[in-house]
Parts: C-alpha cells; sequence; structure tokens
C-alpha cells in the first residue's frame, strides 16, 4: 500500500470521553512513526537549510562564495581542501542584494555538513581580486536557519596580504536563528578572541592567542584540555553529535600542530621518544571518550592521528616502512582507517619498501567507495595493475579498445597538437622506436591526442610532427573532442605531456612514464624485455 492509502486508512473517531481521544491519538502516532520507519527520514524531516547572510549596504553588488561539504577528507585536502581527495561539495556565487543581503540554500543534507563563505576583494594596488575568508567550515545542520551578521565598518584589510592573517581582520560576526549555536561555537574556537571568554583568575587556563588557535608556543595539552572544556559549554545548546564532531576536529587540530614539541628534539634520541610517548598517551585518554561517529565526521581528526602516527614511528625506527602502514590498517577502524590507509596512498614514496604491494593492499581493505576510488586512481599506474579499458575512434570513427590488444605489447603515447615537448619526444626518439619495431606484429604503438576538434588532430596528424599514418602497428585514436576531460584521462589525472604507457601481452602495466622519456635506447630495451618475458602475474 502506498503512502497515500495508508494515511486514508487512518480513520480516528473523537467520541466523548477521554479513553477513545487517547487511544486514538496514540494509534495515529504509532501509524505515522511505523510510516516514517518504512519510508525512510526523507519523507517527513527537513533536509535543507537556510543561511542568510547581511553585509553593510555598500557592498551591494559584490560577490559572496559559498561552500558545502557533506563529508569530508583527512588533512591533505582540507585546510586540506578536503584532501585532495576531490570529495563532493556543493558551491553557489551569489551577489549582495541592495539591502546588503545573500540567502544561501544548501538542499539534501542528511544530517552535517561543513560550511565556509568568502568575499571578492579588489586589490586596487595589484590590480587584481581574491577572496576574503568569513567563516572556514562551521558545521550546518538539516533544518537550519540562520542569520549572519557581519560587524564592522573596516572587512577589508588594507593590503592584501592580511586578508589570511585574522589576527589582523577589523571585522567579527554575529549569529542568530536555529542552529546558529553550532557555528557560533565554532566561530570561538578558531577565530574568537578567547580572551573573553576564559574565567578570569583561572590558574588552569593557558594563555591563547587572539585567533583561538592551538599554538606551538603554548602549553600545547592545557590548551587543548581548556578548548574541551569549553566546548562542553554547549551541551544542550547544540546537538550532541554536532559537539562530539566539534570535540573530534580540536583533537585533530591540536595533532596537526604537534611536531613542534617532538620535532624540536634530536632524531632517534630518548627525548624525542619521550616527548612522542606523552602525547601519544594524553591523546589516547581523550580520544576514548570521542564517539566514532564524531572520528569519522571530523574534517581534523584523522589528519591530526596520522600526523601523531608518523612522529611517533620516525621518533623510534626514523624512516617509514611497511611497519607504519600495517600499524594504520591494525589499530584503526571504521572511516577513520580508510582515510588514513588513502593518506598513506595518496603520499606515499618510492623509498618505502614493497611499496607497490602496499598500495595494492591498502586498496583492498579500503571499505568506503569514494576513498576506494581515489586509492585506486592513485594506484592505478602501479606496474603490475590492469590498464583502464579505453574504447577511442581512430580517423575513420572505427572503435579501438584496449581490450582489442591482448596478446600484444602496447605503447601509448598521450599528446596535443602545439606540445613543443611532444614534438620533441617523437621527432627524436618515438619515430625511430616505431621503425625499429615495424616488421613486429606483436607491437603496437598507439599516439593518443586529447586535441579540442577532430580537425586539430587530422591536421597535426597530416604534418607528421606528433605522430604519422601508413604503418600497420601505430594506432592513431583521440579522445573524441571530449580533450583532458574524457574518462581515460581523468582516471589516470594527466596533466603534462607527453606521458607514456608500456602495457605488458596480459593488458597489465610494466612502466608509466618516469624511464620510458629518458630516450630511444631505454624504450627499445623495456619493449625487448616485455617481448621476452610476455606475462606479468597481477599483483
Amino acid at each position: 500500500m502506498g503512502k497515500i492509502g495508508r494515511f486514508r486508512s487512518i480513520r480516528c473517531r473523537i467520541k466523548i470521553g477521554s479513553m477513545h481521544i487517547t487511544l486514538c491519538m496514540l494509534f495515529c502516532v504509532r501509524t505515522l512513526a511505523q510510516v516514517h520507519k518504512e519510508d525512510g527520514p526523507q519523507s517527513f524531516l527537513v533536509r535543507s537549510a537556510i543561511v542568510e547572510i547581511h553585509f553593510d549596504k555598500r557592498y551591494s553588488g559584490d560577490t559572496v562564495f559559498s561552500q558545502f561539504f557533506p563529508t569530508v577528507g583527512d588533512d591533505g585536502d582540507f585546510p586540506i581542501s578536503a584532501m585532495n581527495f576531490g570529495l563532493p561539495r556543493r558551491e553557489t556565487t551569489k551577489i549582495i542584494d541592495r539591502e546588503g543581503v545573500v540567502k544561501i540554500k544548501i538542499d539534501n543534507i542528511d544530517e552535517y555538513g561543513y560550511f565556509s563563505f568568502s568575499k571578492d576583494y579588489i586589490d586596487n594596488v595589484r590590480m587584481n581580486s581574491t577572496y576574503v575568508p568569513f567563516l572556514d567550515l562551521g558545521l550546518i545542520g538539516s533544518g537550519d536557519n540562520i542569520r549572519i551578521t557581519i560587524k564592522s565598518d573596516e572587512i577589508y584589510p588594507s593590503q592584501i596580504k592580511d586578508i589570511h592573517d585574522s589576527r589582523r581582520r577589523k571585522y567579527s560576526l554575529e549569529f542568530e536563528g536555529k542552529g546558529s549555536d553550532k557555528l557560533q561555537l565554532y566561530y570561538n574556537l578558531y577565530n574568537g578572541d578567547l580572551d573573553k571568554l576564559v574565567t578570569p583568575g583561572d590558574p588552569d587556563v593557558p594563555e591563547f592567542n587572539k585567533t583561538g588557535f592551538l599554538d606551538s608556543n603554548s602549553t600545547h595539552q592545557k590548551r587543548l584540555e581548556y578548548l574541551l572544556k569549553y566546548a562542553d559549554k554547549y551541551k544542550g545548546r547544540i546537538e550532541k553529535k554536532a559537539l562530539e564532531i566539534y570535540k573530534a576536529d580540536l583533537i585533530g587540530a591540536y595533532l596537526t600542530r604537534i611536531n613542534y614539541p617532538i620535532s624540536k628534539y634530536p632524531q632517534n634520541s630518548k627525548e624525542r621518544q619521550n616527548a612522542a610517548s606523552s602525547v601519544e598517551n594524553f591523546i589516547t585518554n581523550i580520544s576514548t571518550k570521542i564517539p566514532q561517529y564524531a572520528k569519522d565526521f571530523s574534517k581534523y581528526y584523522t589528519s591530526g592521528i596520522y600526523n601523531l602516527e608518523k612522529a611517533i614511528y620516525k621518533s623510534k625506527y626514523g624512516a617509514l616502512s611497511g611497519d607504519f602502514y600495517n600499524r594504520l590498517k591494525a589499530i584503526y577502524s571504521g572511516k577513520v582507517r580508510d582515510k588514513l590507509l588513502t593518506r598513506f596512498i595518496l603520499s606515499a614514496n618510492s623509498q618505502i619498501p614493497q611499496q607497490d604491494s602496499l598500495l595494492i593492499d591498502g586498496v583492498v581493505n579500503i571499505q568506503d567507495q569514494h576513498y576506494k576510488k581515489k586509492a585506486k586512481q592513485a594506484t592505478a599506474k602501479l606496474p603490475g595493475v590492469a590498464v583502464y579499458d579505453f574504447s577511442l575512434p581512430d580517423v575513420n570513427d572505427k572503435t579501438i579498445s584496449m581490450s582489442d590488444l591482448k596478446g600484444k605489447v602496447v605503447f601509448l603515447d598521450f599528446y596535443f597538437n602545439g606540445c613543443g615537448a611532444c614534438a620533441i619526444y617523437y621527432e627524436n626518439t618515438l619515430k625511430k622506436v616505431e621503425e625499429a619495431y615495424k616488421e613486429n606484429k606483436n607491437v603496437v604503438f598507439i599516439a593518443i591526442s586529447v586535441d579540442a576538434t577532430k580537425k586539430i588532430w587530422t591536421n597535426g596528424m597530416k604534418k607528421g610532427e606528433y605522430t604519422h599514418e601508413g604503418q600497420e602497428n601505430v594506432l592513431n585514436l583521440y579522445t573524441a573532442g571530449r580533450g583532458v576531460e574524457h574518462p581515460l584521462i581523468q582516471y589516470y589525472n594527466i596533466q603534462g605531456y607527453p606521458t607514456f604507457v608500456l602495457i605488458n601481452k596480459e593488458g597489465n602495466i610494466l612502466e608509466f612514464d618516469g624511464g620510458l622519456r629518458t630516450g630511444e635506447k631505454y624504450l627499445k630495451e623495456s619493449i625487448t624485455q616485455a617481448l621476452e618475458q610476455p606475462s606479468l602475474t597481477s599483483k
């Protein structure tokens, strides 16, 4: 029965006597609750929020830029910009109206997300523009209706270099309305003057700088303890879940700045190890009080934990190794674990022993689909990984797929017309190697153009500066007018040209760029080795 049918089946007759009315009301409420449970919360819950921002009228016509992140990554992106995880975000650009007001509606909020906004600023000295950040990643929830008022006659600093120096900002924010206490708490913790928030004469209060950030010259642990204690003052004023997320944020923010008290001691020294152990014990005790959901959602927590784990490991063992990865995998859980493994994959370097097998193992163990996708992209170029099975048109619009070429050694050359480095490589290296293997039917060279139009591509082919026609084992393909937005280019995040890939007979990557660009001799040797060793077991 559909929702309408169920509602029609609820027929309550009001009779004289309170018992009939009470029973009827209980029945109706219970039935509605069942409908809610069956159809999901989206049927009844408001899943949007309104943020109304009030500026001085003289800024009418200026532009406000806002972002909403339904979820976040760990540091590397937030202020890692969301950790180059390319996390989903909703961006809006609005013009301040004649009354100095901008109204922003955020739809489809599952529960919470991080909201930020900034305003354009014209630098009359440098003759360019940028954005002044007013609020950076405070929590917004579904159903919130918040008014933010910018209080100041000096919103803009005199020098563009001052824009990101919050100690010199000449404005303050005021918050009103449903859900506003969440933003007020965030603002107090990170942007407000905390000297005004502490209890006068309290001997346990550490010195605060005016921005409220965890300063590396302060007593770190006392500072964090006080901020967490201050956040608890908002119990009952904001939702418990939001409060716990903010606490996880504070711990993460503290840990992102923890290098100073640890790294000030010599590498491998007893003092350094003791400092790392002290911080680890302190954070372990505090973190046990934070629910897992808050750690999973927090914008800073995972970044801070990664920073702490790295500092501890390096203080004991020096350089990172596979044991560091195994530790992350073993002792953490949930989305925090997924973020940590993704962070390791994105930041791993070739000096780590058995790095490739660790990265591939990480992809297997990451559960969250978004982070798994990012990890796969990071490992997509590794030797032994199956090449992306693309399908691209040739000059006659015949579709050629990578899967059609299994059993052959394949060399991919990504280029575009007008690329000087592409032309030089073709003339000095690729052209000679193609000629050397022109009689070998087990080798195929594919030149893939990312030119915007077929005309540009074909005209370039005729000139013979980047590739040539008429050789049986040379295929010329292009990204069908989609240029660098083609899924193949996006999958490998190709940003520089030329880019090369050598693929074995099983369709697995042997080498991605690297030595392939060093010259004719190296490329010939690599192709010959691939022909002699036709199979490479996929890891």
